[in-house]
């Protein structure tokens, strides 16, 4: 536990306040985190062995999976928007589940009547799973290609497209003659559920792959 105060000391360095947690999470599972409030950004200590998280709507929280083989404890510092900061210790356990942490309770209750409710955490992460092992998501058809987009010099070049009448699963290419680094949030916009990226550069050479769940809108 020691080795990982030099590591707080730079991470925690201009937060404004800080809770610490210790929490366990699953190997090989999605593990879910939300907050009260969106958060900003995500810094693991260096060398974690975590696939890149992905975001939960609004920026609320994120799935996180701890990659096989970890077994050593890292930290991570979670920013919330507001300046407040949450600071883990995640310790990497071994179960058929993947564990839940809920800052304050957070998402646990109804949402206003009228509203439809958001589909739950685990439904998320196995429509995304399942796309990721390039199959068709349970309870959703393959309906051709999304729509080329481009954001500045990245073009997200279609590939397939499932949906299920209420949420579209779209995937895309994506490509930039510009080398640089891109995050999840990147694709985030109203609707989204779910962002996932395979890989984090973008460049003339790596050409990663997206995952974007959203609700389809009644007037597209």
């Amino acid at each position: 536990m020691k080795k990982l105060l030099p590591v707080v000391a730079l991470l925690i360095s201009g937060f404004a306040t800080a809770e610490s947690v210790n929490q366990d999470v699953s190997v090989g599972k999605y593990n879910t985190f939300v907050f009260d409030k969106p958060y900003k950004k995500a810094i693991f200590e260096p060398g974690s062995s975590v696939e890149e998280p992905i975001p939960l709507t609004g920026n609320d929280g994120f799935l996180l999976r701890v990659e096989e083989g970890a077994h050593k404890a890292f930290q991570l510092v979670v920013e919330l928007t507001n300046g407040e900061t949450v600071e883990f210790v995640l310790e990497p356990t071994f179960s058929e589940n993947g564990t839940t942490y809920r800052r304050n309770g957070a998402g646990t209750f109804s949402e206003p009547e009228g509203q439809r409710a958001r589909p739950s955490d685990g439904w998320v992460v196995e429509t995304m799973k399942q796309a990721y092992l390039h199959q068709t998501p349970v309870g959703f058809m393959e309906e051709g290609e999304p729509k080329y987009a481009k954001l500045g010099d990245t073009e997200l070049m279609p590939i397939k497209r499932y949906t299920n009448n209420i949420y579209e699963l779209m995937i895309f290419e994506v490509r930039s003659e510009t080398p640089k680094e891109i995050q999840p949030r990147d694709f985030w916009h109203d609707g989204v559920e779910a962002v996932q990226l395979e890989g984090d550069i973008v460049s003339p050479q790596h050409h990663p792959t997206l995952f974007i769940l959203k609700e389809v809108k009644a007037n597209g």
